[in-house]
């Protein structure tokens, strides 16, 4: 064999299905001499191995069937490559990334022998996930998963499940052990929450299965957010990201609300239930508030403060699901009463304003008070959340002094406008639209605290003369000789050129902004023209 090898067209002859050479190959003897080759890449000579490899991964049904059908022994010699312990040596690498190409190949081609081979044995699952830390193993696992979308493959989800493969996955990511250990975990545990997903029916997707019920389960989320509240480990802070971008990707995939077109009719009978881990995670806010509020000392904001609050924005979505909102008390409404009552977004916000140049932090922020702002506030938990942000945060004073500090920092030589300034401009949009929707409720609920008159002088200013700015081509020089800040109509002198480039160049920028300020709203008739520029409908 290792004569015929040495041959210089070996590759070629074999993928052109020589006869007698395809004959030789799928011999018994001739297989053991090629998988013993796999295992020998530290021969002085390395192209024999390398032939070898290439041989068996070649996609020749004859050789195929020989291994996988015929002599079983020699798919057993292969296959023990798994007991080998991994190493972050060069050969270990190569090794497992030639048998994962010819162990996929196999699976392509006899699927269903494939899988009973690997499902002969209980220990197989954990001889593959004792070598996680190879991508490429880690790529056969992911395909192994891919496998329940074909009919050959129905089952495969079921039996990871019933191995172990959820609670090995959630162990890693144990703040005790090493960081790459947690990657490994949300890598994983996010490929089987996308491939499991139930937002988008237009989306592949092989429904939901016990693994992501097991994911969202009491204990199990439970158990995950122990893990990312231990402040005694040494490696937290991997912890805590990490899972907080499982918990999220859990969140957007398993939307209900997502696809508002899709028909009712052709929806999966059943939806992931996301009210028991929205329920785990309320009852531990303010566990996670301390870890915003501690070491105020702190000079950045960290990964962990800035994933913190990314969740709190997913889970204020999460919240507002219709399907978690059908009874009259539900776990949506439980988290916003422990928002109010534990002043989370209040926190927030200080540390918007308190980290000027992390956008991140200012997208999170905003999404959060835009989710605020536009509830429906006929549900009084809805309400009062939006009037605590006033009350227990004073926006809209803080609003006004972050325009000051940022007036004050570009009347300097080579002045820069403040980093938060472009999301602090939409939330006051956000702001002046909430005012105008909601005139009897919000409005007087807040006027004892929100110094109304200074808040409709900052609206009638700064903030017109902030989006008169943003509305102009770009390179163009603002005259302010060409705008009456306190007359509304000026925003109709912005021409429809102008308006278009803005709505090309702000990836914010929606259709409801082009009628901003040119029309008077039903609150102004009402009581006059002391909020004429709250208009934002």
């Amino acid at each position: 064999l290792e004569t015929l090898l040495a041959e210089p067209d070996i590759i070629q002859e074999t993928q052109s299905h020589n006869p007698k050479l395809i004959a030789f190959l799928s011999k018994r003897e001739s297989l053991l001499d090629l998988v013993s080759l796999f295992f020998c890449l530290e021969m002085d000579q390395q192209r024999l191995p390398l032939i070898a490899c290439e041989i068996l991964a070649c996609e020749i049904p004859e050789i195929i069937d020989a291994i996988v059908i015929d002599h079983l022994d020699v798919l057993q010699a292969f296959w023990n490559f798994l007991n080998i312990p991994y190493s972050s040596q060069a050969t270990y690498s190569f090794q497992s990334s030639y048998f994962c190409k010819i162990i996929t190949v196999f699976i392509t081609k006899r699927t269903t022998e494939m899988l009973l081979f690997i499902k002969s044995s209980p220990s197989q699952l954990d001889k593959i996930l004792s070598h996680l830390q190879s991508s490429a193993v880690m790529e056969f696992l992911f395909s192994l998963i891919h496998l329940e979308e074909l009919p050959e493959g129905k089952g495969t989800v079921q039996w990871l499940h019933d191995h172990g493969l959820l609670s090995n996955l959630i162990q890693r990511l144990d703040p005790n052990l090493e960081t790459d250990q947690h990657h490994i975990a949300q890598q994983c545990l996010c490929e089987i929450i996308r491939i499991s997903q139930t937002s988008l029916m237009d989306s592949p997707s092989i429904g939901t299965n016990d693994l992501v019920r097991q994911l969202i389960s009491k204990q199990t989320m439970q158990r995950l957010v122990e893990f990312m509240l231990d402040r005694n480990a040494p490696h937290l802070t991997s912890t805590l990201i990490h899972s907080v971008t499982v918990i999220i990707d859990l969140i957007r995939h398993n939307n209900s609300d997502l696809d508002q077109q899709t028909d009712t009719s052709a929806m999966p009978e059943s939806h992931v239930c996301l009210a028991d881990m929205l329920q785990v995670l309320t009852s531990h806010i303010h566990r996670f508030n301390q870890i915003l509020v501690a070491d105020q000392t702190r000079t950045t904001l960290g990964f962990d403060r800035l994933k913190i609050c990314e969740l709190y924005a997913e889970l204020l979505h999460c919240s507002n699901m219709s399907s978690l909102n059908q009874q009259q008390s539900s776990v949506g409404d439980a988290l916003k009463i422990e928002f109010v009552d534990q002043k989370t977004i209040p926190i927030c916000i200080d540390l918007f304003f308190a980290f000027p140049w992390n956008n991140f932090l200012h997208y999170a922020v905003y999404d959060t008070l835009h989710q605020v702002f536009n509830g429906p506030m006929d549900n009084q938990h809805n309400l009062r959340l939006a009037i605590s942000v006033f009350e227990q945060a004073r926006l809209t004073d803080k609003i006004i002094e972050a325009q000051d500090k940022n007036d004050k920092a570009c009347a300097q030589p080579k002045g820069t406008r403040l980093g938060y300034m472009g999301h602090l401009t939409l939330i006051a949009d956000e702001i002046m639209k909430l005012f105008e929707g909601y005139p009897e409720s919000v409005i007087s609920a807040v006027q004892d605290t929100v110094d109304l008159d200074a808040w409709s002088m900052y609206c009638h200013q700064q903030l017109k003369e902030t989006k008169a700015k943003d509305s102009l081509v770009l390179g163009q020089v603002f005259d302010e000789t060409h705008i009456i800040l306190n007359d509304p109509s000026t925003f109709n002198q912005v021409s429809t050129q102008q308006k278009n480039l803005k709505k090309d160049l702000d990836p914010f920028s929606t259709v409801e902004e082009e009628k901003i300020y040119t029309q008077k709203s039903a609150w102004e008739e009402k009581h006059g023209s002391g909020f004429s520029d709250l208009d934002l409908s």
